[in-house]
């Protein structure tokens, strides 16, 4: 999870050199990690050997396109954000972008001030998944530790009333019947 100290790092994915550098200075401008890649190959290369919050990529490159490659981040690493910066559009480039994985579809010319808006709501977006997810651990850790009390609160019931079953009535002489003992555990659901 990005915490305070560290700043989130950016992958920055374009075929054209000049919009490359020019959103990386915007994004390093406003205090983000950037690195910087020509090509699919070379963001996923970058993917599988550092960490990255965010990514910035077109649609059309030379090879695998930003769209393939938005498919195979999805699975590999879930917690990536993608916002697609291309010169394309067209509806239909959208759409399937935002179905494949991306988070957002932004169209060139993009201004500084729209990226960096969908930027932030991207890595808030993303605190907030890890965020969710610690609470379901911490939940699911909660349950488990009440469910033991629970199981233990009831084992321990089990054998005393089985304990009890084995002591003599003084006023009747005879001992207290099983089944009185079997409908008590059966009635509260602990036996069956």
């Amino acid at each position: 999870m990005l915490n305070e100290e560290s700043r989130a790092r950016l992958l920055v994915v374009d075929d054209e050199r000049p919009l490359r550098a020019l959103l990386v200075r915007w994004l390093s401008d406003a205090g983000y990690d950037c690195v910087e890649a020509a090509t699919s190959e070379e963001a996923w290369a970058r993917l599988l050997s550092e960490e990255v919050h965010l990514l910035t990529l077109d649609v059309t490159m030379p090879g695998m396109s930003g769209l393939e490659l938005v498919e195979k981040i999805g699975p590999a690493f879930p917690d990536a954000q993608i916002l697609m910066v291309t010169a394309s559009g067209d509806a239909t480039s959208a759409i399937q972008a935002l179905t494949r994985g991306a988070n957002a579809y932004l169209v060139k010319p993009v201004e500084r001030n729209e990226l960096l808006h969908h930027v932030e709501r991207g890595l808030e977006r993303r605190r907030l998944m890890f965020e969710s997810r610690r609470y379901m651990q911490e939940l699911e850790c909660r349950i488990s530790e009440q469910t033991l009390v629970i199981r233990q609160a009831h084992e321990e019931t089990i054998h005393r009333l089985v304990a009890a079953s084995g002591y003599r009535d003084e006023e009747t002489g005879g001992h207290v019947p099983y089944r009185a003992v079997q409908r008590s555990v059966g009635a509260c659901g602990w036996l069956v």
